[in-house]
């Protein structure tokens, strides 16, 4: 699933807007021997990955060459099994052998985690220790958060949910010598989630962030997306809120 985090400096203004930081949380290639420094840490070293890729890789091919309709996907620092194409009852079996395979045989002292989701997409993922959305969104903000008024994070699957999180967490930002206003916005409807909103898809996210930072609050604006989200919330949640 995607994430990022951005930050506006100033009081939001009229479109055009002035400049904003963008710090995308995805798996794009860094330069050989080096990484993102957003994800800092020891267990982002390239000897370190390309240890327990050599573990991990094998076996991975070894699952979509026996799961009809599964792929895999290698990132800079993670590895991803997709089975989003596989027969729905094989494929979970699948999913659920090749996670206890790696948790039981493999990564017990490779400092690396093994995560796993069914929306919206179905995936296992191994990636380093400590090395999720929510630590880059951190990282992000003790770089740079104190120079900016706005962090707005949002994602589309559950490993989405710490960077919602820390974002509600206000002493834990205050540490971080954040002072800025936060929004965090999950696209996808029909599960609980700790983000401000929630949308069904990709151009009311827009909608959302130009609502917030560039559209004066009062009767309109602001408010009216508040209002639609709610109404979205109560049709397909049965009013359970978020």
């Amino acid at each position: 699933g995607g994430g990022g985090v951005v930050g506006g400096g100033g009081a939001p203004p009229p479109p055009p807007p002035s400049p904003i930081l963008s710090v995308p949380i995805t798996n794009a290639p860094a330069p050989p021997g080096a990484l993102s420094p957003i994800l800092g840490g020891t267990t982002t070293s390239t000897g370190h990955i390309a240890a327990w890729k050599s573990a991990v890789l094998p076996v991975m091919r070894h699952f979509v060459e026996r799961t009809p309709g599964a792929v895999m996907e290698e990132g800079e620092a993670t590895v991803t099994w997709h089975y989003y194409d596989a027969d729905v009852d094989f494929g979970r079996w699948q999913a659920r052998d090749l996670q206890k395979h790696l948790e039981s045989f493999l990564l017990q002292h490779l400092s690396v985690e093994v995560v796993s989701g069914e929306r919206p997409g179905k995936w296992i993922k191994v990636r380093p220790s400590g090395v999720d959305k929510a630590g880059a969104v951190q990282r992000a903000l003790e770089l740079s958060g104190a120079r900016f008024d706005w962090a707005i994070v949002a994602g589309d699957d559950r490993s989405d949910e710490p960077m919602y999180e820390l974002l509600r967490n206000e002493r834990k930002l205050r540490e971080l010598g954040f002072r800025g206003r936060t929004l965090s916005v999950r696209v996808g409807l029909g599960i609980q989630t700790a983000a401000d909103y929630v949308v069904d898809s990709s151009t009311r996210l827009m909608t959302v962030i130009d609502s917030v930072l560039f559209e004066e609050e009062g009767d309109r604006g602001v408010p009216d997306e508040r209002d639609f989200l709610a109404n979205s919330l109560d049709d397909d949640w049965g009013g359970s809120g978020l």
